[in-house]
């Protein structure tokens, strides 16, 4: 029985599409810098720490690939991310709108604060954990039905993990 509780305490939550709409918008309103940052956790499924250490130079929108090195990767091991076409779209917005694409993805000036202020602007009472790059891989999985793959654009060393962790 308390094994039972315990799973249901624990539930992987993904975010919803009117979650991810009003998080967006809300970072579109409220500080637009920090857009590339929820597109590259939300879309390509990055880790939040590794788009902290993202440089622009490691974002290729013409190849449609991020390269996570091995130096800024958890793992240590460098991996090739594809763009989908949702994630190129944003991005296309993000510069046409006069987005910095030059230096750090995301700037480190008080960043708690402006991802907290954001969350609240977006009416979140309770960001679930990870959150982002769950609703990545789940979204990923579900049109590309390929674990082996989705393994290989998320990092981790093998699927059993990608299920303990993102099922």
């Amino acid at each position: 029985r308390r094994i039972e509780m315990k799973q249901l305490t624990m539930r992987r939550e993904i975010l919803t599409n009117p979650q991810v709409f009003a998080l967006l918008k809300a970072t579109i309103k409220t500080d637009f810098e920090l857009l590339p940052y929820h597109l590259f956790c939300i879309f390509a499924g990055i880790r939040p720490k590794e788009v902290e250490r993202l440089d622009w130079s490691n974002i290729n929108i013409e190849e449609k690939f991020i390269e996570v090195p091995d130096e800024i990767s958890k793992t240590a091991v460098r991996r090739i991310v594809d763009m989908e076409a949702l994630l190129l779209r944003w991005l296309e917005y993000y510069v046409r709108s006069g987005g910095r694409i030059e230096g750090s993805v995301t700037p480190a000036a008080n960043l708690r604060k402006r991802l907290r202020v954001i969350r609240e602007r977006a009416s979140f009472e309770h960001w679930p954990q990870d959150a982002p790059r769950r609703t990545y891989a789940s979204n990923w999985l579900a049109v590309h039905q390929d674990v082996n793959r989705l393994n290989n654009l998320m990092g981790h060393t093998s699927p059993a993990m990608l299920w303990r962790h993102y099922h």
